[in-house]
């Protein structure tokens, strides 16, 4: 084993990732696009998924699908919703990013391009209520970063802020995903994978839910 390989399988992150692929891996599709949460590769959602044949200037690699997937790419009127976690994959706190940056928007108006409904999904809004509540600086979002996220994208298709719970965002997931033929949920850190399992272990259906991880521990 290469010392990059050695380095990459003893990455806490991968060895987190790794569990979820053992233990959920038969049941439903996933795929990593990033290594530490640091060299993800954002354009591989496109290249590996549906959302790849809504846009020109990509080929979906046939081999990366399932095959429910390639099923509905026979069927017409298939709604497709994407679910875009922000932390870790739009921006990466613990790298102390605070903004998104260009790219990174620009790859979130090709998402909701493609998409029937794209929800982004945080933990960290403002209170509304207590001595945080007027706290406007990193790392909340602040009050207003709903209308600007949905007005920059209002143009390229439907998307949504959504908060994520303390708890039971595995109920939550499966309740999203009878609303679609397909979810395609960009995650980051263990919370998210900890969503997947909890999804599964609820009865979300497996085939419905398509699975990428940027590779993040934590955040």
């Amino acid at each position: 084993m290469s010392e990059s390989s050695f380095k990459e399988q003893s990455n806490p992150a991968t060895q987190d990732y790794n569990r979820l692929e053992r233990d959920c891996g038969q049941q439903m599709k996933m795929r990593k696009i990033g290594s530490g949460g640091i060299k993800s590769d954002l354009g591989q959602v496109f290249q590996q998924s549906l959302l790849g044949d809504r846009l020109s200037g990509y080929q979906v690699d046939e081999n990366s699908l399932c095959q429910y997937e390639k099923e509905l790419r026979s069927k017409p009127d298939v709604r497709i919703q994407t679910i875009v976690d922000f932390d870790g994959v739009l921006v990466s706190p613990i790298h102390l990013q605070k903004k998104a940056g260009l790219s990174n928007m620009l790859w979130l108006a090709r998402v909701a391009k493609a998409s029937d409904n794209t929800i982004v999904w945080t933990r960290r809004f403002q209170p509304e209520k207590g001595r945080l509540s007027d706290y406007a600086l990193f790392p909340f979002l602040g009050k207003g970063v709903s209308e600007r996220i949905t007005n920059a994208m209002k143009h390229q298709g439907e998307v949504n802020v959504m908060s994520k719970n303390a708890n039971n965002n595995g109920d939550l997931l499966v309740n999203l995903t009878g609303n679609s033929d397909l979810t395609i949920f960009i995650g980051s850190g263990n919370l998210d994978r900890k969503i997947v399992n909890e999804y599964l272990e609820k009865g979300g259906d497996p085939k419905k839910l398509v699975y990428f991880d940027t590779g993040h521990l934590i955040l």
